[in-house]
Order: C-alpha cells, then structure tokens, then sequence
C-alpha cells in the first residue's frame, strides 16, 4: 500500500509535491491542505464544538423536562379526565342541593306529588347528568355508580311518605357514592401532585360532606323545634353531624393555604380569585360554626327543644350557601390549575423532541470528533512510517554507493565487453580509441565507416553545440552481411566543459527491420493464400484508377469470384479441408491471369482479380473460361475428388468511374448475377444488373415499412371435399399492397424477405392474422357443424426462429383458437432429418396439438423419407403433378402412386392446382378427396369466402334472384 494521507486522490495532484526516491522506496509527501475542501483541523473543531454546545443544550432540555414534569404531575389524557371530572361535579352540586331541599320538603310537607316544580327541576338536572354520563364523561366510567342514583330517584319521585322520604336518603347517599366514583375513576384520588389532591378531597368529599351535614342537621332541628320533642335516635343522629360539621366547614387542615398560595405562584392572574377563595373559606368556616352552635344550643343541648326556627332556618342557609360559594371558587381554581398543567404537559413534549434533537446532534458531532480524532492519529502514524523508510532509505543507499565504488571498474570491463550493444570510444578527430566485440563485429578498427555521412555532426559534436547526434545506417558487417544499425554519439567534457572524448553505441535493428517487413507483408496478405488481402488489393486497385484517370484510353477489369456451396465442403469435410481447396484454388486463379495481374483473396469463399491492361471484353471473358476450366478439374484431397464451381463477375474499369470502389460494386452485382442462374458461369455487368440491385435494395427498404404501415393483408383460398364440393378448409395466403407497384405476391418478395431477416416479422404477422381471422369466424357461429382447417404457411426460417413456438403457442392462446384448428404446411425444402433441431420442433407443435401438411409433396428427393421418419397429417400433391396441357391431368399414374403412398401411411391428401372439370374427375376417380385450385376459387377476402360457402359459415344461401 502507497503511504497517502487519508481522504486524498491516489492519482497526482497538482498541489502534491513529486516521488522522491531513496534507494529502493518511493516517499510520496503528501498534500497539506486539500484544494476545495474543509481542513481536517477543521473538521476535528466543529465536530467537538457541535457536540459540547448540543451537549450543553441536551442538559437544559433535561432539567427544563424534569422541573415541567413535576410542574405537569401527570400525562394530557388524566388532566383531561380530571377536568371532565370538575365540570361534572359543577353540575352534580347543584343535584346535590336540590335533593337534599327535596328531602326536607318530605320531611316538612309529606306527600312528594305536592311540589312538582322541585320535582321537575331534580329530573331536568337527572336528565342532563344522564346526558354527561353516557356522553363527555364517559371516559370516567361512573355509569353504574349514576344508575344507582338515578334509579334510587325514580324510587323516590313516586312513592309517598314516608318511604319516599326514606328513598330520598338513599338518592343522597347514592350521589354521596358518585362523588367518590368522580375522584376515584378520574385519577384525583391517585393525582401525582399533592395540592391536586387536596384540592379533590375538598371538592368532591367534604363540601359534600358540609352540605349534606347542614342540611340533615338543619331537617333534624327544624322538626324537633316545631314538635317540641326529639328521640334519642334522632339527638345522637344530630350531635353526630354537628361533630362532622365541625370538622367538614373547618378548611384549615386540608392545606387550603398551601394550594392556595401554590396557585398564586404558578398563575399570578388568580390573585383576585383566590383572594375571594380565603374571604369565602373564612365565611364557610364562620356560617358553619355559628350553624353548629345555634343548632347545638337549640336542640342537642335542651331536653325539649326550643328556639327560633326561622333563625335556625336562615343559618343552615348561609352554611349551604357558603359552602357553595367555596365550591365554586375552588372548582374555578383548580379548572385554571388544570388548564395549566395541560399547557405545561404540551410544553414538556416540545422539550421532549427537542431533547432527543439535541441529542442526534450530540452523537453526530461526537462521531465526527472521534473520526476525525482516529484519522488523525493513523495520518501521524503515517508519517512515522515514512519518515522511518527514507531514513532507512539513505542507509541502504550509502551501503549501495560504498558498493558500487568498489565494483565499479569490474563492472565497467563487465558491461563493456559484454554488452549486446555496440561500443567504442572515439577521440576529437574521431580516431577508435578502444571498441567492444560486438562493435568490432561490424566495423572492425575502420573509423571512418562508422562516421560515414556523419562528419559535419561529428565536428558540432567536438565543438561542444551539441550534445549528441543519432543516425541509422545500412552497412555491410566485416563477414560480407547486410545490417541496419541504429548508432548513436555523445560527448563527453571535463570538468571545465571541454570535449575530451565521444562514445559511440549502435543497437543491432537488422532483425527489427526484417520483422517489421514480414508484418507489413502479413498486413497486406492472407494468411492461408499467401495472395493479397482486401486491404492490399483495394490500394492495387485504386492505384490502378489513377493510371487510368491520366490515360484516357486505358482500361482494365475486376472480377468478383465467389465459389459455389462451399459452405458444403466446411459442413462435411471440416474446416481444414476446406483451408486446403481454398490454397488450391488461388494457385489455379494465380496461374490462370499474367504475371502483372492482381488476384486477392478477399475473404472465406470471395476472390478478386484485377486485370491491369485489356484490349477488349473479349480478353477478359477468355482470362474468365480459363479459370472456369481451371477450377472444372478436381481437387484431390485423401483419395477423395472435390469438385469445385466458382460463380464470376465481371465489370470493365474505365475513367468513366467516378471512384475505384464502384467497380468493385458493379463486379460484386454482375458475381450475383452469374450465381442467380445456378453458378459455375460468368456475368459480364450491365446497366439493367444495377438497377436491378437498386431494385431489391428498394424493395427491401418497402418491405421495412410496410410492416409498420400495415400494408400486408390476407386472402384465403378454399380447401373443399371433391366427394360433395363443400368447404372443408382454407390456405391462408399473404398479398404486398405496394403504394406505387399495387398487388406484389409472395413470390416476388419472400425469398428477398427470407436473405434480409424480414421472413420473421412477416410470418408473425401471418400466423396472427390467420388466428384473428378464424376466430372471428368462429365467434360468428361458423362450422359448428363441421370440421375446419386453416392451413398457415411456415418457411424454413420460421422453424430456426428460437422464438418461433413461444410465438404461435402465445398467439394461438391470445386470438381464441385451439392448436387443432390450425395446420402448418412445411415445403420439401425444409431438411426433416431425424435429430435436427427443426425435427424435434415440429413434434413438438404436433404434441401440442397443431397438425402438419408437406407442400408440393413429390418435387424433392426425399419425401418417402419424410413419410417413414416423421408422422404428418396431410399431403399437398404438387400442382406440376396436377395441371397439364388442354386442361387434362399432368401425370395421373404418379398421382396414383402417390395417392397409394399416402393412404399406407393414412394420410390425409390434398390436391392443389386443378383448374378444370376433368382434372377434378380423374383425381376423384383416382381416391383423393381435398382438392384446392382455381377451378373451385381464387384467393378471395374474407367477405368473399364467407358469400361463396354460407352454409359452412351458419348463413342461409342466397336465392338464385338475389
């Protein structure tokens, strides 16, 4: 590993300093500071900073947290319930109050039925609790704990005394019993603040407690006043709530000062409210008290009752109304307390997500501190290390030089006698002055050969305006041989700067040279002819145009050779053997032209050969016979003959040319032309050859378009029986709506379609009109009743297509057809060996369903074998069988026989090509029963083929008139 500083590009920088070498380490001195980026020192300092000041900041949101926590004494979801729990009370006071008034109406009036405006107030302030109950404070869960008052109520509301009267003790009791449900389900009772709870127990225990002792006090003083006489239940009854009373309207031991002076603190705006509080407490404490004495003095304290009972009257008023007024106050206070800490519990959350911010950014800064602390550590470490290499750098380099002083001089003789280079030391006139082997080899003691040419630089050289001088040379060595030296002379001065001598070194180049001729040749000819490559014969033809440019007159030829099913001979016999007729074939091409022509081989199968000077065409067709019959013998290879047939093209090269490669060009078309009409022959290039290429190049780049111009289509010819004439079948057949040649037929296109890679798309396009087609006609209720074939053209390249059964399978599936509704006809062309890739492909479309027919069956030379090796479906008896002169049958016994061939194998045959009624006879009489032909219909639309067969399609045949 290369000792850098960390982070920096391994590559030099323009601010790094350069490799200092010191013996056999390279010290790189790293960077500083980088260019465009913050300093490490840097980075180290905000990293620390950022984590002392989120520090810092974390530590104040924790004791700002922790001083609202204890502020807040609960979540948001208790202070809520508790403030539910408040303003429920609020209401239940009031209930409260009324109930105990309706007791004491019983008590002093009877019959409960006698007021019903006390009565409809109590239910309108039942029916608003019920409401709160089952509503707002349903969170508080104290629905069985008001169940209970509100049945004890609808108890006493309808009884009479003095059950009612007892039935309204129990409904005081019962909301006695809700009170405490109140503090207790709402987390009062459990408040984690103290001043809460005092607050609560005030609130929701003994002011309900006060109220109820006065006014059960005050029923009890009342009815012994006015009687005269009290029992003893009744006077314990009334000295036990005079006690209680003492107790419950004496606010002093409840820490009433503390709350209050806690709220102060917390909320200044209280100051009035609670300065109220203590002047409304202090009179709760006076009414009650004076209640309790006036009470006691009247009734507890006499053995018959006696006083003024208005007056005990309006003081147990004033101690209910007192007691009142302090419930407000306090349920006011301790509302706004609530409100309060609710603010504060919203406000701890905030400090809460701050806190865990601050914290974020604690770890961040200190990751990055720590970081950058430990890279600066390794960075040191670093420099430790380089530091220590260069000085151990400097130690093994003095041992070196102490070393090479001493073997210097054994060296020098070493290398100088035994060096591969050439060395001698020239003095200032240029005399040898002592030389090597090697130079010697070459110049022997002959000074004046080594600075042959070389005087003048020689002579700058000793006059110090130069320092050295190169050269190469071509000389013959002292043994009589040819050598390329690359030689080269410097000087050398002393200490003054004056020449004293100069060394002369040349490198031996002699086999660079050679080498670089063989390469130059290899470059410009093939490896396995020896004849010029395309590259070579290209620049030979070129130079040759230019000739004929500056002569008019001049002509020349170019013939394009290209062998026939040579492909053949690879396939069969192996690539060696065909390396071996190709070596024969450019030694009979190179025989074949004079000594001045260029034969090239131009690649695999192509040669070329340009006839430099030509009289006429004549003497160029005569150099094409020659190579015609030279290539007619047989090459002999392992007692096996190889006969050969080249196709030629021939173009005369004039000035007319306005490049040399369009000869090139024309040869190529007229070879094409000769190959076209079965090979072994020549073509000499005319006019109409270009424009037929022009043609088929036009005709390929229509064929590009017209897939995506939509412009194919589809007819359909009929395939019937010859037992009935009905519609048995159809051919799909595929037609070219050319924009400007009209109606174009497959066979003017598809074997154009077949060489350009278009035969793909196009079949595709076939196979999926033919299914769309037969399911519409499927869908439109055509053969039900019979069955239907439609047969669908598949070509050689279609089966080699790796894609092709994925493809019909996947167009089958989309269009709504089934694989037996369709039957792919394979030409003889196709090879059906057993084993090939194409055979195992058609049994699997036969596996899958699809069924197979053999087009223009008995034109190929294996089409028994066809029979015996694979399992087809149908025969298409080819038409050249079928149709004959004036109309009669072609060959009607080969018809038989393949018609008996046919039926031992049980296949199905079909006739195509019958154009009249005796053809239809004889082959009818003959057994086979599916014809196809003019004679029954042309390749007709859909529409067409429908109008022609309504019954096979379910339509009801046209009359005769229509």
């Amino acid at each position: 590993m290369t000792p850098e500083v960390a982070g920096s590009s391994p590559v030099s920088h323009p601010k790094t300093h350069p490799k200092q070498v010191v013996g056999p380490f390279q010290v790189k001195v790293p960077v500083p500071m980088e260019s465009g980026r913050i300093p490490r020192h840097w980075r180290e300092t905000i990293g620390l900073i950022l984590a002392a000041c989120s520090a810092v900041l974390l530590l104040l949101a924790a004791l700002q947290i922790a001083r609202l926590n204890a502020e807040a004494g609960g979540d948001i979801s208790m202070l809520a319930r508790e403030r539910v729990a408040i303003e429920y009370s609020r209401d239940l006071r009031t209930l409260f109050v009324d109930v105990e008034g309706f007791r004491r109406y019983l008590a002093l009036h009877g019959d409960p039925h006698m007021d019903p405006a006390v009565r409809s107030k109590i239910d309108g302030e039942m029916r608003h609790l019920r409401a709160l109950t089952v509503g707002p404070a349903q969170s508080l869960d104290v629905l069985i704990s008001w169940q209970a008052v509100d049945h004890a109520w609808a108890t006493a509301r309808r009884g009479r005394r003095p059950s009612s009267g007892r039935a309204t003790s129990v409904v005081v009791r019962r909301i006695e019993d809700l009170y405490a449900a109140l503090e207790d389900k709402s987390g009062l009772m459990y408040d984690p603040y103290r001043n809460s709870q005092n607050l609560a127990d005030i609130i929701f225990a003994k002011v309900p407690g006060a109220i109820n002792e006065a006014a059960h006090s005050d029923l009890i003083a009342e009815n012994a006043v006015r009687s005269g006489t009290i029992t003893i239940a009744e006077r314990n009854e009334l000295a036990v709530l005079l006690h209680l009373t003492s107790s419950d309207y004496d606010l002093s031991t409840d820490g009433l000062s503390e709350v209050l002076a806690d709220a102060r603190s917390h909320d200044p705006s209280l100051r009035s409210a609670i300065d109220r509080t203590r002047a409304d407490s202090a009179a709760y404490s006076r009414d009650g008290t004076a209640f309790r004495v006036l009470a006691g003095a009247a009734v507890r304290d006499r053995i018959h009752p006696a006083g003024d009972v208005a007056a005990i009257r309006r003081s147990a008023q004033q101690a209910l109304a007192a007691a009142s007024r302090v419930n407000d106050d306090l349920l006011g206070i301790f509302d706004r307390s609530l409100v309060r800490r609710s603010y504060i519990e919203k406000l701890r959350d905030r400090y809460l997500y701050a806190a865990l911010l601050f914290a974020a950014t604690f770890l961040v800064g200190t990751l990055l501190f720590v970081a950058e602390v430990l890279v600066r550590r390794e960075r040191d470490a670093l420099r430790q290390v380089q530091r220590e290499a260069a000085r151990l750098s400097a130690e093994l380099a003095l041992q070196k030089a102490d070393r090479a002083l001493r073997l210097s001089e054994a060296q020098f003789r070493a290398v100088f006698e035994g060096a591969a280079l050439g060395i001698a030391i020239l003095d200032r006139a240029g005399t040898i002055l002592d030389a090597n082997a090697v130079f010697r080899g070459v110049f022997a003691d002959d000074a004046t050969s080594v600075l042959a040419g070389q005087e003048e630089n020689f002579a700058e050289l000793m006059r110090g305006e130069r320092d050295l001088f190169e050269f190469e040379q071509h000389v013959l060595s002292g043994a009589g041989n040819e050598a390329w030296t690359d030689s080269t002379v410097s000087l050398v001065t002393d200490e003054a700067g004056e020449p004293l001598f100069a060394i002369c070194t040349f490198r031996d180049v002699t086999q660079l040279r050679s080498n670089e001729r063989r390469m130059l040749h290899d470059m410009m000819h093939d490896a396995l002819t020896g004849l010029p490559n395309r590259l070579l014969f290209e620049s030979e033809l070129r130079e040759q145009f230019e000739r004929v440019k500056l002569a008019p007159d001049g002509l020349y030829a170019v013939l394009f050779i290209d062998l026939d099913r040579f492909k053949d001979i690879n396939e069969s016999l192996g690539r060696e053997a065909g390396d071996f007729v190709l070596g024969q074939v450019a030694q009979r091409m190179r025989a074949a032209v004079e000594p001045l022509d260029v034969v090239g081989r131009l690649g695999s199968d192509e040669f070329a050969v340009l006839i430099r000077s030509i009289s006429d065409v004549v003497h160029v067709e005569l150099v094409a016979r020659r190579m015609l019959a030279a290539m007619a013998k047989p090459i002999v290879l392992r007692d096996r003959s190889i006969f050969i047939s080249p196709s030629i093209g021939i173009a005369v090269g004039s000035s007319a040319y306005d490049r040399a490669e369009d000869a090139m060009r024309d040869a190529d078309i007229a070879m094409r032309y000769a190959k076209s009409g079965g090979g072994s022959g020549f073509a000499l290039f005319d006019s109409k050859m270009y424009a037929r290429s022009q043609k088929r190049l036009e005709l390929t780049t229509d064929m590009r378009l017209a897939i995506d111009r939509n412009e194919f289509f589809m007819l359909y010819q009929p395939i019937v029986s010859l037992v009935d004439g009905s519609l048995c079948g159809c051919e799909a057949l595929l037609r070219w709506n050319h924009p400007l040649d009209g109606l174009v037929l497959p066979n003017d296109f598809m074997p154009l379609a077949e060489k350009t890679g278009l035969a793909k798309p196009i079949g595709r396009f076939v196979v999926h009109a033919a299914c769309t087609q037969l399911a519409a006609w499927k869908r439109s209720g055509a053969f039900s009743r019979r069955a239907f074939a439609m047969n669908v053209n598949i070509s050689a390249t279609e089966l080699e297509d790796a894609d092709f059964e994925t493809m019909l399978l996947k167009t089958v599936r989309q269009s709504g057809v089934v694989p037996e509704d369709l039957t792919l006809e394979i030409t003889e062309s196709v090879v059906l060996e057993t084993g090939t890739r194409t055979n195992a492909i058609v049994n699997r479309l036969r596996a899958h369903g699809f069924k197979v027919c053999i087009d223009d069956f008995g034109t190929g030379y294996s089409s028994l074998r066809y029979l015996q090796q694979f399992k087809v479906d149908t025969l298409k008896i080819d038409r050249s069988f079928v149709a004959g002169a004036d109309g009669e049958v072609a060959s009607e016994p080969i018809v038989r026989t393949l018609m008996t061939l046919a039926e031992s194998f049980d296949v199905r045959v079909v006739a195509e090509g019958i154009e009249t009624q005796v053809q239809r006879d004889v082959l009818r009489n003959a057994g086979c029963r599916y014809a196809q032909g003019f004679y029954f219909s042309h390749a007709v639309s859909p529409q067409e083929l429908s109008a022609m067969y309504p019954e096979a399609f379910g339509k009801a045949p046209r009359p005769a008139s229509a």
